[in-house]
């Protein structure tokens, strides 16, 4: 058994952090947000176990086999020597093409995460005024009861909300819900929000001359813009999805032209 004196640390210098921790964490982290686990302790669990196994296959896919013993004759060994030579050589090629392959993938993952936490931050700044009614910088539990009621239709009474929504968001227990803890509380999935209210932010957020309607040019821009489209042609866009939304062909989308194209799943988010 190993001296505990010598296994004491008395400074960070002589905590050794692996080089892949970062890279793992931050991999897992994605995934959480990702998919919202209700047990996050037996999403964990299973997560590391089948990475493992991941790395633990790819380790055995590029292990060099021990093939050289109990050779017949020198001809076979040298025939299995040329063999497992070449077999080397197309691995090589192989994994070659799969970190070339997973290096592109990862650059689209951390495009799209960017862009989908650009999209929360939005959101979660719209939402958070929508509630704050006072302007103070913080919802209180007042307002957040009124939004629930009011907003979200939820037959709750406040010692309810105060319960399921209030507690859940209000992280430093200080009585009042900053927006750092309110975007917080939109990532780990409370629910704050329904369609209605996200389709309200996110035509204010196309409606760029705020004059209660969309117009083809602003659709185009956005599509554009956010990478929903990319290879579309203006024709196109105009075609499949800014006509199939305007339903009473006056070359404008109104609100409620906006929610039903959302209700229909017409593919305006990211």
């Amino acid at each position: 058994m190993a001296d505990v004196k010598q296994m004491r640390i008395f400074c960070a210098e002589q905590i050794e952090v692996p080089d892949s921790l970062p890279e793992i964490l931050k991999n897992y982290s994605k995934r959480v947000i990702r998919e919202n686990p209700e047990d996050l302790v037996d999403f964990s669990r299973k997560y590391f176990e089948e990475l493992r196994a991941s790395r633990s296959k790819t380790k055995n896919e590029t292990e060099i086999p021990q093939n050289q013993e109990n050779q017949e004759n020198q001809e076979n060994e040298n025939q299995e020597n040329q063999n497992q030579e070449n077999q080397n050589q197309e691995n090589q090629e192989n994994n070659i093409e799969k970190v070339i392959e997973q290096s592109e993938m990862n650059q689209e993952e951390e495009l799209d995460f960017e862009r989908f936490s650009k999209e929360i931050k939005q959101f979660s700044d719209y939402l958070f005024d929508k509630i704050d009614k006072d302007h103070s910088g913080f919802i209180s539990k007042r307002e957040l009861k009124n939004y629930v009621q009011n907003e979200l239709g939820e037959d709750l009474s406040a010692r309810q909300i105060k319960r399921e929504y209030f507690e859940k968001i209000d992280f430093d227990d200080d009585g009042k819900i900053d927006r750092e803890e309110f975007e917080t509380a939109l990532w780990f999935g409370v629910e704050l929000a329904d369609l209605r209210t996200y389709a309200e932010f996110l035509f204010n957020k196309i409606d760029k001359d705020k004059s209660g309607f969309i117009s083809f040019k602003e659709l185009k821009k956005y599509l554009r813009k956010e990478k929903i489209v990319t290879k579309k042609t203006n024709k196109e866009i105009k075609a499949e999805i800014f006509e199939q939304m305007d339903l009473d062909d006056d070359g404008k989308i109104d609100f409620q032209e906006f929610l039903i194209a959302m209700l229909r799943g017409m593919g305006l988010m990211q």
